[in-house]
């Protein structure tokens, strides 16, 4: 196996970092390593949010930008001079406030061999909708890795690049009880008419749910139709994962792929009610156990309310080790071709 480095997003309690990597954010693997850069504090932060202003670093590029960002001095002490060394980039939505081109210099250049690998771990739309730069202009930037590979099919059609499935940290806890019938967890992102609408279904029936919907920045927090929640630690949300009879996945705005959800519902044997057309393409569909829905309406509720084990045979390819197995051989097709 080759060295491995991740380059990941800002924060101890970023999801890329505990529900993506978490296996390997938590665990000593050899060859394996996962770098990110804690997210400021205190007057920091002020100064953080005002260099790393995506207006004003469009206008001119701010000196103590870089200050938050992983440096070639911090990835040097990890590169085998033995092994051949993937550093895999996964800022998320934030591609050009994430990464240093400054870096990718100096991997070109460093005496032992480095690959630079971008991983798409949000849609190409929603990068493009967050950074608001053209497609063209993130092409462009994307000439600067040696590879390019994504969690989206689409995206892989659309633009040539590798599939690779998107990991999920799997609990070593596999203990389950069904103590309410259907669970979401996820952001807002312009979902929650979907779930107020399930709410209204499940309620006058006495349906026991638990939805845990984080507000987005677009979120109207003055309804009185729904409840937020604050995020919590990817590790409460496999327990609550496990407490379920059903995973409710619902796709966001601009994403066309599998969640998480799918994954953990998948690994935990739950069923699954999903708003994603392409359930049916993915390799550990069951019809017993996972139905597509667009509306409420739509929902099986004599199905949803029949609690029965489901078993998916899950082989573990959703883990981080397996992921990183996958890029570096499809690396290897990839300079083949």
């Amino acid at each position: 196996m080759s060295n491995f480095i991740i380059i990941g997003s800002k924060g101890k309690g970023s999801s890329i970092r505990n529900a993506v990597f978490g296996d390997i954010a938590a665990h000593a693997q050899p060859n394996v390593h996962y770098l990110y850069v804690e997210n400021p504090t205190g007057p920091a932060r002020l100064l953080h949010r005002i260099v790393s202003s995506k207006k004003l670093n469009r206008i001119v590029k701010m000196p103590l930008r870089t200050h938050w960002e992983i440096q070639f001095k911090d990835v040097e002490p990890l590169l085998s001079s033995t092994e051949d060394n993937y550093i895999i980039f996964t800022p998320g939505t934030q591609i050009f406030e994430r990464t240093s081109l400054s870096l990718l210099k100096k991997l070109r250049k460093a005496r032992q061999v480095c690959r630079s690998v971008y991983y798409f771990v949000d849609g190409v739309e929603r990068t493009l909708q967050m950074s608001g730069v053209s497609e063209a202009y993130l092409l462009d930037f994307l000439k600067n890795f040696d590879y390019t590979c994504t969690y989206s099919r689409q995206d892989a059609e659309k633009y040539g690049f590798d599939f690779i499935e998107i990991p999920v940290w799997h609990s070593p806890n596999s203990a389950s009880k069904a103590s309410n019938l259907l669970y979401f967890s996820g952001a807002d992102k312009k979902r929650v008419n979907l779930l107020v609408d399930i709410k209204k279904r499940l309620d006058p029936l006495g349906i026991a749910y638990n939805f845990h919907i984080v507000p987005s920045l677009s979120s109207d927090r003055s309804r009185t139709d729904i409840q937020y929640s604050a995020s919590k630690p990817y590790e409460e949300i496999v327990n609550d994962v496990l407490e379920t009879n059903c995973v409710l996945e619902i796709l966001a705005v601009f994403n066309t792929s599998a969640t998480l959800r799918y994954k953990e519902a998948v690994i935990y044997n739950k069923k699954l009610l999903t708003t994603n057309p392409e359930i049916t393409r993915l390799p550990y569909y069951d019809a017993r156990w996972m139905r597509y829905f667009e509306k409420a309406e739509d929902i099986d509720l004599e199905w949803l309310r029949t609690v029965e084990p489901a078993d998916y045979g899950y082989k573990g390819d959703f883990s981080a080790l397996h992921f990183l197995d996958t890029v570096e051989k499809k690396y290897q097709e990839h300079q083949l071709k």
